[in-house]
């Protein structure tokens, strides 16, 4: 009996401990990107982002997402890097990107 408030201090401490961690990952990706390719440039300044040679414009708020973080930032990307992102259509020429996933070498199963 003397045991079990030990016990449960345990169990309180490591659910406690672990909530930080679990915030911070990676959410799986979405199951259909408007489209996959590599960085090819990246402008951050002017909002612009050129993957396979196609341009997209990067909206204010885009996310990025990274195998180890669900919260990285656009500073994060780099030319080279291959991509997966969502897309939306503001009646503009250029798609505005509203999310960006970095795809890890080993593919998207890193994700999960």
């Amino acid at each position: 009996m003397k045991n079990i408030p030990v016990l449960l201090f345990t169990l309180w401490l490591a659910a406690v401990m672990s909530m930080p961690y679990a915030a911070e990952a990676p959410a799986g990706p979405p199951p259909v990107f408007q489209a996959v390719g590599k960085i090819s440039r990246l402008d951050i300044p002017g909002q612009t982002v050129v993957i396979n040679d196609t341009p997209y414009r990067l909206t204010a708020t885009a996310k990025v997402h990274t195998p180890r973080t669900r919260f990285a930032t656009l500073q994060d990307l780099a030319t080279g890097m291959t991509v997966g992102v969502t897309v939306a259509n503001g009646g503009g020429a250029t798609p505005r990107v509203t999310e960006i996933w970095v795809l890890p070498p080993g593919g998207m199963s890193s994700f999960h």
